[in-house]
């Protein structure tokens, strides 16, 4: 059994418990929504461990010090990095037709500064694009590494540690500074740019630095923790593991209150109360021990099977079998044998060529992989099977507010007759079918203003606020014809909550909420405004959302290949049902403004979209390509939809035949 005198072994479980979490919650974000904040618990864990670390060693000789330091951190983290980033690199190259970011963001890893790749390229830790790189989890090793290059240089400049000080007052206050300085920078930017508050390791420094004032303090702590004090870590880690199953709606209240219990059940360790005998249960304090390799391990295999298998209830013990297997390979094989030889790391200057030696010959197959996947695509295995694959869409025709513009700028086309589209990115993709229907005709048409003023019309905010749609107002006139759609789930979602593109059970009830009722209202406000202006207006029905969020088509036809089946095609009965709030409020709006004598008109594009085996498919049977992601669909297909568009369109006497 792994024993070592003096050692937390509770640390370990609170490793166990935190890597549990991630993986949890990057599985499936529904059964655990803020697991993602194990990391934060890493973050406080790593301040507080390495504080203890340094406070031991002799820091009389600066040059000595530091480099050992840095010696210790590459010997503990670089082998099992750069297994994961070869192994990880070519194995997203087999699946991805284009892993240039994936490739990248692993060479940037190796430097440190994954964080800041993810940073520039405005990437959402939540969002599609970065489940579907191979090494986005790297960012918070790429953060501990930042803050490396600046602590050991704190506790050398204030002499932490010398003659067996367990407190220094230099070093406190300027930790406690420098946490209150960086949580508040971490507010800030949460309301300016999360993507920054997320990824950067200023907005981060208050967690690790807090664990290292934990140490201190815990260092000088008089008290044993008595019968007044054992409650505190009971309700503590059941303050965390509450935290874990909050929404992160309330991600700032999560972070903040998971890092204050973490701190609370490190400081008021006593071996002899039961909580902290939980926690050091040797199953639970295994996990902890091999949580490196399972963090490095968990996310590339979760994403290589988001572009293979998929996410399922029935891939999933897979999954996790995978993730235990190679993590316990990587502990035993790579962490383990490199960390205990002392051959290798008693030489400093030999252990500093050979992790030098390693990231550079890392660094070359990482950017020659790139470089070969560009050019060939002989490991590229979908490739050998004729899978379907996602073509970007072609240029939207636009109109814009705002000159100078790429696009048509509105008031040079008021004598003009004109088709504008506005909504979200589903009004872009209904472009293409209102330019292939009126073709050939006197109308001007186009998607007005990338913009967010368009939340108003599924019910976040108000529409009086909305700069683009006072000015469409201003220079609509007869004749013109104003488009409306948006994607169904925005009114699926609460008040307070993100939207996913999930479907709603068929055992669930569909009523209208307060986020549809608010959209109903700001649509009923605007097609008045738009109908006292002479102009008509023709509501977009959604059109069908496959089965699985956020997958890429290319997945759903490797599927098809090898299992005659996929995980992407949807019935008619629970696309629909999905889709009923917004029928509900479109329907509404129709018969409730025939009652003001007001017309308006509702087109289905669902109703042209091919069925296969009774199921919306991402294909039609002549295996073209109908979708290029989960909820959008393809230039061909939108293409395809003009003709029937435009007889809906010269039947309602919409436009001029």
């Amino acid at each position: 059994m792994f024993k070592k005198e003096n050692y937390r072994y509770d640390i370990d479980g609170l490793r166990g418990i935190a890597v549990l979490a991630v993986i949890i919650n990057h599985t499936n974000k529904e059964i655990l929504p803020s697991g993602y904040l194990g990391v934060d618990i890493f973050f406080v864990i790593s301040g507080f461990v390495i504080t203890a670390s340094l406070s031991n060693r002799d820091n009389k000789k600066f040059l000595k010090f530091i480099s050992e330091f840095y010696s210790r951190r590459l010997k503990r983290l670089l082998p099992a990095l750069i297994f994961s980033l070869l192994i990880g690199s070519l194995l997203i190259s087999m699946v991805d037709a284009v892993p240039r970011n994936s490739l990248l963001l692993g060479l940037s890893s190796l430097f440190g500064i994954s964080n800041l790749f993810l940073i520039s390229h405005s990437t959402d830790y939540f969002g599609e694009a970065a489940e579907f790189l191979s090494f986005t989890h790297t960012w918070s090793l790429s953060v501990e590494e930042q803050f490396y290059f600046i602590f050991p240089f704190l506790i050398y400049l204030t002499n932490y540690g010398k003659d067996d000080q367990k407190f220094n007052k230099k070093l406190f206050f300027i930790l406690f500074s420098l946490t209150i300085s960086s949580l508040i920078l971490y507010l800030f930017f949460y309301n300016k740019n999360q993507t920054i508050a997320y990824f950067s390791m200023p907005t981060r420094f208050w967690e690790m630095a807090s664990g290292c004032i934990c140490y201190q303090l815990y260092n000088i702590r008089k008290y044993k923790i008595n019968n007044t004090y054992k409650k505190i870590p009971i309700f503590s880690i059941l303050g965390i593991i509450t935290s874990l199953f909050l929404s992160n709606n309330i991600a700032v209240f999560n972070t903040i209150t998971i890092v204050f219990f973490t701190l609370l059940i490190i400081y008021f360790y006593n071996e002899n109360l039961y909580i902290y005998k939980l926690l050091s249960n040797p199953k639970l304090t295994f996990i902890g021990r091999i949580s490196y390799s399972l963090y490095l391990w968990h996310w590339i295999i979760i994403c290589i099977s988001r572009w293979t298998i998929g996410i399922t209830y029935w891939t999933i013990p897979i999954i996790m079998i995978l993730i235990y297997l190679i993590s316990i390979f990587s502990y035993y094989y790579i962490e383990q044998p490199v960390r205990n030889n002392k051959n290798i790391f008693r030489n400093l200057k030999l252990s500093y060529v050979i992790s030098l030696f390693s990231i550079g010959v890392t660094s070359l197959f990482l950017y020659a992989l790139n470089i070969f996947t560009r050019e060939y695509k002989f490991i590229y295995i979908p490739g050998y099977l004729n899978v379907l694959e996602k073509k970007a869409w072609d240029q939207v025709p636009c109109f814009s507010t705002k000159f100078p513009s790429e696009c048509k700028y509105i008031e040079e086309k008021k004598y003009k007759n004109n088709f504008y589209m506005i909504g979200d990115s589903h009004a872009q993709q209904f472009t293409f079918i209102v330019q292939k229907a009126l073709e050939n005709s006197d109308y001007e048409y186009g998607y007005l203003d990338d913009t967010s003023d368009f939340k108003s019309l599924w019910g976040d905010g108000e529409i009086d606020n909305a700069e683009s749609i006072n000015t469409l107002i201003k220079f609509l006139k007869p004749n013109d014809v104003v488009g409306i759609a948006f994607v169904r789930y925005h009114l699926n979602a609460s008040m307070a909550s993100f939207v996913k593109p999930t479907h709603i059970s068929l055992n669930k009830e569909i009523n209208l909420n307060k986020r549809s009722e608010i959209s109903y209202k700001n649509l009923k406000y605007l097609i008045k405004k738009i109908n006292a202006k002479g102009a008509k207006v023709v509501l977009f029905r959604d059109n069908p959302m496959l089965k699985t969020p956020n997958i890429q088509i290319s997945v759903c036809s490797l599927q098809d290949k090898l299992f005659k089946s996929n995980i992407c095609d949807i019935s008619e009965e629970e696309d629909k049902h999905t889709r009923k709030r917004q029928d509900m409020v479109f329907s509404s709006l129709k018969s409730d403004l025939k009652n003001e004598s007001i017309n308006i008109h509702i087109w289905d594009p669902s109703e042209f979209h091919e069925k296969i085996d009774n199921k919306y498919s991402y294909k039609d049977k002549n295996n073209r390509l109908i979708m290029i992601d989960q909820h959008h669909i393809s230039n061909d297909f939108a293409y395809s939809l003009g003709d029937k568009f435009k007889e809906f369109l010269i039947s309602n006497k919409l436009i001029n035949q």
